[in-house]
């Protein structure tokens, strides 16, 4: 059964499962982008919100800690007493699947809605006579249908242990690194050559 509505949400607000079994699968990636090599806290947070906000919406959907946390209290998965004698790691994992999966089943509902939408413009191209056949509609299953973008969780080897036991990984980590500037201030022109910033002390005391 789907799940139920979190506290403060509609039901209307949940991912329609009700034609499941007609949806086309689709291609999910989980991701995280690492800033761990930035020399100081402001460099790096300044660098992360650009970051997020430079991902296109309609491509990218980010799943924060905070979001995970409020989805599992709203549905009873995450509770302060430990009453369901799961650890935090596993109550956060439970969360994060469950959430990932509802992202996966709108995923895949937008993907039917595509391919409805090219056959039917398909179609409207043959001729009444039947003179001109309406192509064929092919999708490339190769390609990613849907980015979680995934910034904090999970920061831990427990954390992630925790996730994969209910099937879910990280695919791919993107790290942004800091390189040293040219002496007149501006980029250097290979980055793949340009000589990275060493951490500060503020960083190597984290």
């Amino acid at each position: 059964m789907p799940p139920k509505p979190a506290a403060g949400k509609k039901a209307a607000d949940d991912v329609d499962m009700s034609d499941l079994s007609s949806f086309p699968e689709a291609n999910i990636c989980l991701f995280q982008v690492v800033f761990g090599k930035f020399k100081t806290k402001a460099s790096r947070s300044k660098i992360q919100e650009h970051v997020l906000k430079s991902f296109p919406e309609e491509r990218v959907k980010a799943l924060t800690r905070q979001d995970i946390l409020e989805y599992g209290k709203g549905r009873g998965i995450v509770v302060d007493d430990a009453s369901n004698g799961l650890t935090m790691e596993q109550m956060m994992a439970q969360s994060a699947a469950d959430r990932i999966f509802e992202l996966t089943v709108a995923a895949r509902k937008a993907k039917k809605e595509k391919q409805i939408k090219l056959e039917e413009a398909a179609a409207a191209l043959a001729t009444g006579d039947g003179a001109n056949r309406a192509p064929k509609v092919e999708t490339d299953n190769d390609l990613v249908d849907q980015l979680i973008h995934m910034p904090e969780y999970p920061s831990s080897e427990a954390e992630a242990l925790a996730l994969s036991q209910y099937g879910a990984n990280v695919s791919c980590y993107f790290e942004i690194y800091q390189v040293q500037e040219n002496l007149d201030g501006t980029a250097p022109n290979d980055l793949k050559t340009a000589r990275e910033v060493s951490k500060s002390e503020e960083e190597e005391e984290q």
